[in-house]
């Protein structure tokens, strides 16, 4: 699992063991279905999730690849 702390929320990843594809959600919602964790991180990036309040803004600013968010579960997860 890899996760994203934003003013709009916790974007996470994690790969589905059914599926072997990658999730992509934001606090407790599921966005999407990726091939590799990569291309998660890269909607993100793009501001192409579906999330508004995310896609929508003018300033926002995530890296592009998953190599660059936290590895593991966010802090207070089982609280989200």
């Amino acid at each position: 699992m890899w996760h994203l702390r934003t003013r709009q929320g916790t974007f996470w990843v994690i790969e589905s063991q059914e599926t072997h594809k990658y999730v992509l959600g934001v606090n407790n919602d599921e966005l999407g279905s990726y091939d590799d964790a990569d291309a998660a991180a890269k909607d993100v990036h793009n501001q192409a999730t579906g999330f508004f309040p995310w896609d929508c803004q003018s300033h926002a600013k995530a890296p592009d690849h998953v190599s660059n968010w936290a590895q593991g579960e966010p802090d207070n997860w089982s609280d989200a």
